[in-house]
């Protein structure tokens, strides 16, 4: 297409190999003369053409819409040479071969050669047994305009095979050459025969009677069609051509048939460019600039990316895109309103428009980066990096973050989706600048959103496919509260169960919605589908009575045909609560083994079976659940984080020392083999881990002697029972929001009848608590009323539950051996507060 912006742009001139005929344009769907041609695609200034661009073959130019279609002339010309070749070979051939005639009907057709049409005449006349041939002939005469000699063919067509297809394509062209009678007399069993499928074939009929100014007629056949088809009373169209056919037969006025063939002339579009080679020297010039202006608008390099956690083909100005998670692309655009669009496999993002447009004058002086995103979640970090000498006294800027939009436009931009080089040439004062444009991981990207643009990146990921129950918890804690359980419901009622939305969703009621029945919700639910053991898992996560929980979870795991691993884990964590580990080990066991990803089942495995003293199976279990690192060093760090699990269940099982230490000092030295790491760092880790052996030994006076932070410190100070200064300590900063050391604090000073001292922890802990989740909340009511009621410690928490339970065993003195029995059983880990707990209990029952 061509365009124009105050006489600068480009525009076609010349016609040359025209051809014209009647139809229906295929953009606005008006009928009437439709042109195909060559032509020259020229850049104007002022309407002038100045600069040619390209030789063009037009299809189909329509003078109500002024579009078309086209073709490289040189492209059109290689590609038709080559179909007359073959299709001259083949009849050369066997020209009574009826494949050959019919490829070179099609080949005249496609390229538009009317002469070559017109050739085969005889050549098909010789065939009027072939009916395909005949027909095909047609509609290419058809094509040209050639309705008259359309006739011929249609009837030798009939004489084969007297099809109502065929007679009826015949009526059509009769009605075409003004005859319309004879195109009644052809099909007239449409008027002896109810049936809608004839409409079409009656209104062509009509339309004959009318275009071919027998408006009696007309209006007869009108009216006939009204009788034997009552629902064209609420046709528009029908009832607006009646109403045209009875003002003309009214009136008598005359109609200009609309089937007519007519021959257009043209004038030339030639252009005397010598009136105008004075002022064109001045133009040529300014046309220059111009032309660069224009040049990079219909070439603009645009960066396509997908911001979702799933893949998706993106669609932009009827571009197809394929794009991964994360990924992106660059795609060419002239410049103008883009049409933005995506589908994945699950989903659809519905046509968007962008305004992709620059400063006209300026365009030629700037760079621009441009990023289109379909899905308008993709987090686009803009930085600018100084570069220097010498970086002191340098304030480095932050970098900004962009999202929400489905096109972002940077400009000056050094670095689009490219490293910064680490080094470059300075300027005199021996500093630069540069700019780079990154696409933030997806994983993370959140975080450098505000709460708003959080919760709708949230809801976009969510909606187009993605399954992380990360954004589901940040829409939860970020967003309106109404707006979070509007925004759930879809994706609640979803079977599969989303049970982890569930999850999510059952801690925001609690928290927000106080009035919201959820336990009756859920045993409605459950009581809808009795066998949906997820349900049944959903329904006893809402209730408080242990034992009723432990019923519907059994229930869930025994009679359900297929059991959710989330029943096996609830029945599990609910036995565990009780510290029937000896039970809930197996339950833990399903739950782990029957997914892919067992990651959320992974803790309450372990304990349970550190619990029954099943150090082997941990240990397996411990080196198995190793997430895949990204990198060495990251997976150095998973490897020492599961070292330190390691050393307690290798010094629960009795093992030699000397085998510990081996393995210390093999992680060591592959530290020590890796150059990013430091010397100082490497001692650190040596430090960390030789106290993780020391203490699960329990050599605390070695371990105390060498303590280096003020974890270490108040760990010592409460083993040591040294009151004063333990409380000292877990009442600084480092603690504030720590309520397990300020229980610790509590228990010893129980112990040590400092019972000022306990109060003041206990109360520090309750006020931590109370902002905490339900279990929390739960607790803190406890610890604050002193409650005689058993409660059982959460074991979302197993390291922590130890150090509850031994705190409510000092608080609640009715309940001392209730607890103290689960304290000893949930303290199976050498960790700390293994030997504290352990010695404040061997005291106690001294």
């Amino acid at each position: 297409m061509t365009f124009t912006i105050n006489g600068i742009g480009t525009q076609i001139y010349g016609k040359h190999n025209r051809l014209t005929r009647n139809d229906h344009c295929e953009h606005c769907h008006d009928f009437g003369v439709l042109q195909s041609y060559d032509t020259t695609k020229y850049f104007v200034v002022l309407f002038v053409p100045l600069i040619p661009l390209s030789k063009l073959r037009i299809f189909d130019h329509c003078p109500s819409c002024n579009r078309w279609r086209q073709l490289s002339l040189k492209a059109w010309e290689a590609e038709k040479e080559n179909a007359l070749r073959e299709a001259f070979e083949r009849l050369k051939s066997n020209h009574n071969d009826p494949d050959a005639v019919k490829q070179a009907i099609a080949t005249a057709t496609q390229f538009q050669d009317e002469s070559l049409l017109l050739k085969l005449k005889d050549l098909t006349a010789n065939m009027p047994h072939d009916e395909e041939v005949q027909i095909l002939y047609a509609v290419a005469l058809g094509h040209f305009g050639q309705s008259h000699a359309a006739v011929e063919p249609l009837e030798r067509a009939i004489a084969v095979n007297d099809s109502r297809d065929t007679r009826e394509q015949l009526a059509i062209t009769l009605v075409q050459i003004g005859e319309a009678e004879r195109a009644e007399q052809t099909v007239d069993y449409v008027w002896n025969e109810d049936s809608p499928e004839h409409i079409p074939v009656q209104r062509v009929i009509a339309e004959g009677y009318f275009n071919t100014n027998d408006q009696s007629a007309a209006l007869d056949r009108v009216n006939r069609m009204a009788t034997m088809h009552p629902q064209l009373e609420d046709d528009r169209d029908f009832k607006s051509f009646r109403k045209k056919v009875q003002k003309h037969a009214t009136s008598g006025k005359q109609v200009v048939s609309s089937f007519e063939p007519r021959q257009v002339e043209s004038p030339s579009k030639g252009l005397n460019l010598a009136a105008y080679i004075g002022p064109a020297i001045v133009v040529f010039l300014i046309g220059l600039y111009f032309y660069s202006a224009f040049a990079r608008a219909q070439n603009r390099k645009v960066h396509v990316v997908n911001g979702l956690e799933v893949p998706y083909t993106a669609f932009v100005n009827g571009q197809e895109i394929p794009l991964d998670s994360g990924q992106r692309k660059t795609i060419t655009v002239p410049e103008g309103a883009l049409t933005i669009s995506a589908r994945g496999e699950s989903f659809e993002i519905a046509e968007q428009t962008a305004d992709l447009s620059t400063p006209f004058l300026s365009r030629p002086f700037v760079n621009y980066t441009f990023v289109v995103n379909p899905d308008s979640t993709a987090v686009v970090e803009h930085a600018k990096i100084i570069y220097a000498e010498d970086h002191t006294n340098i304030n480095h800027p932050e970098p900004t973050y962009h999202c929400g939009q489905n096109l972002h436009v940077f400009t000056s931009v050094d670095y689009p989706f490219e490293e910064p080089d680490d080094e470059i040439t300075l300027d005199r004062d021996g500093l630069a600048t540069r700019q780079s444009v990154q696409l933030v991981d997806s994983d993370f990207s959140y975080v450098y959103l505000s709460p708003q643009r959080q919760v709708d990146y949230c809801k976009r990921q969510l909606q187009y496919g993605s399954d992380s129950m990360t954004l589901v918890a940040i829409l939860a804690a970020v967003g309106d509260p109404e707006e979070f359980v509007e925004f759930s419901e879809p994706f609640l009622a979803e079977r599969p169960l989303r049970i982890d939305w569930h999850r999510v969703f059952q801690d925001h009621a609690e928290a927000h919605r106080p009035d919201f029945d959820l336990v009756q919700h859920y045993q409605s639910l459950s009581e809808k589908e009795p066998k949906n053991s997820g349900l049944m898992y959903l329904h006893a996560r809402t209730l408080q009575d242990s034992e009723k929980k432990l019923a519907i979870l059994k229930r869930a795991c025994e009679t359900c045909s297929e059991v959710s691993p989330y029943a096996y884990y609830g029945r599990a964590y609910e036995l565990a609560v009780h510290a029937r580990f000896d039970e809930a080990v197996e339950h833990a066991r399903k739950a782990y083994e029957s997914v892919e990803d067992p990651s959320t089942f992974a803790e309450l495995y372990l304990n349970c079976l550190k619990a029954t003293g099943n150090w082997r199976d941990a240990i397996s279990l411990i080196h198995g659940s190793q997430p895949e690192a990204s990198d060495r060093s990251e997976s150095l760090y998973l490897r020492l984080t599961i070292l330190h699990s390691l050393i307690s269940c290798w010094v629960s099982m009795e093992s030699e020392a000397s085998f510990i230490q081996q393995q210390i000092d093999d992680f060591l030295d592959e530290l020590r083999t890796d150059s990013n790491v430091q010397a100082d760092s490497i001692r650190a880790v040596q430090s960390k881990l030789e106290a993780t052996r020391d203490y699960a030994l329990g050599n605390l006076d070695e371990l105390y002697s060498q303590a280096d932070d003020d974890e270490a410190e108040l760990w010592q100070l409460i083993s040591q029972r040294k009151i004063t200064r333990a409380s000292e300590l877990a009442t600084t900063e480092a603690f504030a929001d720590d309520y397990i050391s300020h229980l610790q604090v509590y228990t010893a000073a129980m112990d040590a009848d400092a019972s000022e001292i306990a109060e003041s922890h206990l109360t520090a802990a309750i006020e931590i608590l109370k902002s905490g989740d339900k279990d929390d909340r739960r607790l803190a009511d406890t610890c604050e009323s002193s409650n005689d009621e058993k409660l059982h410690v959460s074991m979302s928490r197993a390291q922590e539950a130890r150090t509850v339970a031994l705190a409510l065993s000092r608080r609640i003195p009715s309940q001392r051996d209730v607890y103290e029995s689960l304290a000893t059983k949930l303290n199976f880990d050498r960790s700390f507060p293994y030997w504290f707990i352990r010695d404040s209990i061997e005291k106690e029952n001294r």
